[in-house]
């Protein structure tokens, strides 16, 4: 049935190759993408987990969703290396914050792996 539905939804799009999955909810999608992002970027954690692995560390928007820390926990990450980001008034990331959290991590040994970030809306 999913392949059913992905072909269908890929064919409305005009996409001939694709990849998917169908899922309940945003955080269970935001698990995947954590899970996908560090997969890219350590492939070894599958077999041998993260001991003996360079510390990751992901960037989470201040105003992000709750469910963007349980990755942190479900994943092995670990809730110390999950950073918050300021955001602006209207509730954008900062990117200057962002760039001074990624250069302190690098500075640390550490391994940024993802950023989860929020918007806003442009008036």
């Amino acid at each position: 049935m999913e392949e059913e539905v992905l072909n269908k939804l890929a064919i409305q799009v005009g996409w001939h190759s694709f990849d998917g999955i169908l899922s309940p909810g945003g955080s269970i999608n935001n698990l995947y993408a954590c899970m996908i992002a560090r997969q890219r970027s350590m492939p070894c954690a599958k077999e041998l987990g993260l001991f003996g692995q360079q510390r990751l560390v992901m960037f989470v928007s201040e105003d992000a969703h709750y469910s963007n820390m349980r990755p942190g926990i479900i994943l092995g990450i670990g809730l110390n290396n999950v950073v918050a980001v300021k955001v602006d008034k209207r509730g954008a990331m900062c990117v200057d914050d962002l760039r001074a959290r990624i250069e302190e991590a690098k500075g640390k040994g550490w391994k940024p792996f993802l950023v989860i970030g929020t918007g806003s809306e442009i008036n």
